[in-house]
């Protein structure tokens, strides 16, 4: 996203040139810096660069002590590119279109002509364009027919350094007016308007989209929305609560609950399921709707309440249907069958048990007490034995009706090469027949 040219004016008078990929970076000395110049330490300052609409972006002093004088010019907003003269080298920077970024996959030549042929047929992208939102909002532009994946890893060209962001966490494109977004199986989800999502979603431009817990992505593809969006960047919080990750909290290892950490706050109900709007889901046949419940009274009490058909396992016993069960401050895991476990987690030492042990349901078992016991102890419950049969039952229906349409067509097959047989048969008969009674 840019193009960094530092000129350290030595006697070589080589100059060092470096792609940044990603919408924000800070260059200095510091560990924070993302592109290190070790001459930048006895400034005791550092550089920080947001990209703005189109080819604008901003450049922001970042003080390492207090006292420190910097110049103004360092400080404000430019288009396309900039020299910084920084004490002992200088530095260009230049801002890269999304449309002219080098794809991995295409040949230098190609590439070259591509770029080229783009950069002189059409202007800078301006919008459609994205806005995370923030103290200091970044917003990438791009064109309509391109899209934006966004992620941590250096492949996104919407960059997000945020722990609840997956490394490839969505896909954004414009439409007709109108913007979408795709998860690409994030561990945090998704969310528009407070629902998680799946699937690619259709979405208003001004609408926030919210990666993990706390990164707001808004599309905006007018100035007056753009505007607006900038302006709204400080009510973020209300519009979307920020990442929770105090304790209580549901933990699970499974691919099929989302999002695989949920904090629990006193005086909240947190609803478990495999509806869209559950505040935690899963994306399993034999999980209910609305599978259990999670209350937390304002004292901090929690209590687990199972609302599902199959059932919830616990140690040795079937927790009772629509009955608050209250976890007394201590660990506990349970069991949706189909190998699905989810723990509920007091501290961090509890959370580190649990994914240490791979989100196995003997976690918090006493340690003379093995697995295979505490299997044998569940079999003996009634009904513990229909929840590994229910969690299996709808997988094995699918597996029926798949083999039953293979025997069909097999079937099929074998009845029309009878029929064909049959007709090539009674062609070549009457066929002899015919030619015998021309030699009569």
């Amino acid at each position: 996203m840019f193009i960094v040219e530092i000129d350290f004016k030595d006697e070589s008078g080589e100059v060092e040139t470096l792609m940044v990929k990603r919408p924000t970076f800070v260059l200095g000395s510091s560990e924070r810096a993302n592109v290190v110049v070790e001459d930048m330490e006895a400034l005791d300052y550092e550089l920080e660069f947001r990209r703005g609409l189109g080819p604008k972006f901003y450049s922001t002093p970042l003080l390492n002590s207090e006292g420190v004088k910097v110049p103004e010019f360092l400080s404000g907003e430019y288009t396309h590119s900039s020299l910084f003269e920084i004490g002992p080298f200088n530095v260009r920077v230049a801002a890269v279109d999304a449309d002219l970024l080098y794809n991995m996959e295409d040949s230098p030549d190609f590439a070259g002509a591509r770029i080229l042929k783009r950069a002189c047929a059409f202007p800078s992208p301006v919008y459609p364009a994205l806005v995370v939102q923030g103290d200091k909002p970044v917003t990438v532009s791009f064109p309509v027919d391109s899209t934006v994946v966004a992620g941590r890893s250096n492949k996104c060209f919407l960059r997000v350094d945020s722990p609840d962001v997956s490394s490839v966490h969505a896909r954004f494109g414009y439409e007709s007016g109108k913007f979408w977004v795709e998860d690409l199986g994030s561990t945090n989800g998704t969310y528009v308007e407070d629902q998680q999502i799946s699937g690619r979603y259709v979405f208003n431009p001004g609408i926030g989209v919210r990666l993990g817990g706390s990164v707001i992505v808004v599309g905006v593809d007018s100035e007056l929305q753009y505007t607006n969006v900038l302006s709204q960047k400080s009510e973020k919080s209300d519009l979307f609560p920020a990442v929770r990750t105090g304790y209580p909290a549901v933990v699970s290892l499974s691919e099929l609950v989302r999002p695989a950490r949920f904090s629990l706050t006193p005086g909240s109900t947190v609803v478990l399921g495999r509806d869209p709007d559950s505040d935690i889901w899963v994306g399993a046949p034999h999980v209910s709707r609305k599978h259990c419940v999670f209350s937390v009274s304002k004292s901090g009490v929690v209590s687990i309440t199972d609302c599902s058909r199959n059932g919830i396992a616990y140690r040795d016993k079937l927790l009772e249907k629509n009955k608050p069960f209250i976890l007394e401050e201590e660990a506990a895991v349970f069991d949706i069958g189909a190998g699905i476990t989810f723990s509920v987690c007091f501290t961090a030492e509890d959370e580190e048990a649990y994914k240490m042990s791979g989100g196995s349901f003997s976690t918090f078992y006493s340690d003379s007490i093995s697995e295979d016991e505490i299997k044998d102890s569940l079999e003996a419950v009634p009904g513990v034995a229909d929840l590994s049969y229910r969690a299996s039952e709808s997988a094995e229906r699918r597996e029926d009706s798949l083999d039953f349409a293979k025997y069909a067509k097999v079937k099929r097959f074998y009845i029309l090469g009878g029929v064909f047989i049959i007709a090539v048969v009674t062609f070549v008969v009457i066929a002899m027949v015919l030619f015998m009674d021309g030699l009569g």
